[in-house]
């Protein structure tokens, strides 16, 4: 089975999920996100930024895995991945994901002061986005390996068609949020612990 470096693992995905919610900014009622994953206002921080809180806490293999699952997800619930769900998606499939790696009881309270997320927030979470994908938690170890030799394209395609929308004046989500300038008003985003 491929490994997948440290650096190329978590970062990899935080970007590639990063991507493709930019992609789906601005998709109105694309897709069915589930009310506990759907955020009232732009989070902070990209999700790669966001996910690198965790970086300590995750092996390598494991961001892979979330990523695997991230995809379960919204092929169950039919949901898009965008800028008000992909924090709190990404988020959940690699708790799930670690809890899958470790046989450590406190994987949930530890991200959660991490992250600065209620313990009980992230454990609802995580029964909607096991019951979404009817526990269903095995990944095929050809379809593992099969995406770590992808990642880098897939990365690659998905930076690419961000600044083709870019280009074309589509709106994506900056890459560092701090505040947003939306038609000449400004408006502040919430505190981390509103992810």
């Amino acid at each position: 089975m491929a490994t997948p470096s440290q650096l190329s693992a978590d970062m990899a995905v935080g970007g590639l999920v990063g991507a493709v919610a930019g992609m789906n900014n601005g998709c109105v009622n694309c897709g069915k996100t589930p009310p506990e994953f759907q955020c009232s206002a732009l989070p902070p921080m990209s999700v790669a930024y966001f996910l690198q809180k965790l970086r300590k806490l995750a092996l390598p293999s494991t961001w892979i895995v979330s990523l695997i699952l991230v995809d379960k997800f919204c092929r169950s619930t039919g949901c898009f991945l965008d800028p008000l769900n992909v924090h709190r998606i990404a988020l959940t499939a690699l708790v799930v994901a670690m809890k899958l790696s470790y046989d450590n009881a406190g994987v949930s309270g530890a991200v959660a002061r991490v992250i600065g997320l209620g313990t009980g927030d992230l454990m609802r979470m995580e029964t909607v986005f096991l019951n979404s994908i009817q526990w269903e938690l095995h990944v095929d170890p050809a379809h593992y390996s099969q995406i770590v030799e992808s990642l880098p394209g897939l990365l690659a395609a998905a930076y690419a068609a961000k600044k083709h929308d870019e280009s074309r004046g589509v709106d994506v989500i900056p890459s560092n949020l701090q505040q947003r300038t939306t038609q000449n008003e400004q408006r502040v985003v919430p505190p981390v612990s509103n992810i």
